[in-house]
């Protein structure tokens, strides 16, 4: 397929549409999880929410450096 400017385009790779929806839904997920932050009375379950939130930017991160930041 030509983009509207008559070029041709490369195609999307699977490690590309991987990394794309892998980074997107840990981000969603982290997005999520601190959203109901607020919403926690035990502050030990916030901790521990906030620690898993830091996982998710941690393995956010990893996949980027692995798979090279797209």
């Amino acid at each position: 397929m030509f983009p509207d400017d008559g070029a041709p385009s490369e195609p999307v790779r699977p490690v590309d549409a991987l990394h794309d929806s892998v980074i997107q839904r840990l981000f969603a997920t982290a997005l999520q999880l601190q959203s109901v932050l607020g919403q926690i009375p035990d502050p030990r379950v916030r901790q521990r929410v906030r620690q898993t939130v830091d996982v998710l930017d941690e393995i956010i991160g990893e996949v980027r450096s692995t798979l090279g930041d797209r």
